[in-house]
């Protein structure tokens, strides 16, 4: 195989996998084979015994960055200690996620320049339920995260507004549509409960820049007990895993608005450019620029969603079209083309 390691797997096993999977950029239905191929590894858990079993009330985050080489050796290794997450029949989703910011990319900039009160604003569509939801994120000065989010389908522009009110203290007018992040999740769960951990593959960036395949990284998000060990820890630290913040957003935009400062950012960018630049088949590369006749335009992207997406005359009246975010999502195999 050209693009994937398979040492993990058995010889019986890997006949199979060449036949599955040989290019993912041209081929993203057998990609999602592929991941399906590997949640079949695992026993099926559902989403109301996952939250029974690991509520992890006082839980600490931790992400890895893994090779697609290190992600099939992790879960051959976890397979009789976790259980994958099953949501709506299937084990495997994808996600579109668009990122807003203003023209000055002020968000951005909270990550970059290290303020610790920070947001992030963003529209999510889950692939296999149909549903999307508008986020807002908050990085606290404490060191807290809160998530709040409203599904958006079928929702006013009152209700979009008063949320956006409650939960964002900017104007929403200002904000538009600059990122739209691919990719699908897999997630596992301890089978004695104190770890949930997710796995996010086949990452893709879009953006006025153009486009960028992460190729074979592997983000990996662990939520755990504050003083758990648990199995996959201990695995990651034997395949020389270690933790690594990635913001998808932040590293995105970074990547495809070259005029952006970036220099929080320098080791993930180098990381990503220096593995595609030495062909090496584990980890990311592969820029993909503009079609020709244009620019790329984020909002021609999302259906036509122009920056009046996320708008209105101020945020507590109407900030926001419900209507406008049911049109948000993008066709797989177009973001994939």
């Amino acid at each position: 195989m050209t693009q994937y390691e398979t040492d993990w797997m058995t010889p019986a096993e890997k006949p199979a996998q060449d036949r599955i999977y040989t290019d993912k950029t041209a081929n993203p239905e057998k990609m999602l084979k592929l991941r399906a191929f590997q949640a079949d590894m695992f026993e099926r858990i559902s989403l109301e015994e996952t939250n029974k079993k690991a509520s992890l009330l006082d839980r600490v985050e931790s992400k890895y960055l893994l090779s697609e080489a290190q992600y099939g050796r992790l879960l051959r290794e976890l397979a009789d200690s976790y259980s994958v997450l099953e949501v709506c029949g299937t084990a495997v989703s994808s996600y579109e996620t668009s990122y807003y910011d203003d023209d000055r990319f002020t968000l951005y900039y909270q990550h970059h320049n290290g303020r610790s009160d920070r947001y992030k604003l963003r529209l999510r569509h889950y692939l296999s339920s149909g549903e999307h939801y508008l986020e807002v994120k908050h990085k606290t000065n404490r060191g807290a995260t809160i998530k709040s989010r409203i599904n958006v389908d079928g929702v006013g522009d009152r209700e979009v507004g008063r949320f956006l009110t409650e939960k964002f203290p900017y104007e929403a007018g200002r904000f538009r549509p600059v990122l739209k992040t691919v990719y699908t999740r897999m997630t596992l769960v301890s089978d004695e409960g104190s770890e949930r951990i997710t796995f996010d593959t086949d990452l893709r960036f879009m953006g006025a820049g153009g486009c960028y395949d992460c190729g074979d990284l592997v983000i990996a998000e662990s939520k755990h007990e504050r003083l758990a060990n648990t199995p996959a820890q201990k695995k990651m630290k034997e395949l020389s895993v270690r933790k690594a913040s990635f913001s998808k957003y932040c590293v995105g935009a970074a990547l495809l608005n070259r005029g952006l400062k970036s220099n929080r950012f320098k080791p993930k960018l180098l990381y990503l450019s220096r593995t595609s630049a030495t062909g090496l088949t584990g980890l990311c590369g592969n820029r993909i620029t503009p079609a020709a006749g244009g620019n790329f335009s984020i909002a021609s992207t999302v259906s036509d969603v122009s920056s009046s997406a996320v708008s209105g005359a101020n945020a507590s009246a109407t900030a926001v079209s419900g209507s406008a975010f049911s049109r948000v999502a993008v066709p797989y195999s177009e973001v994939t083309a």
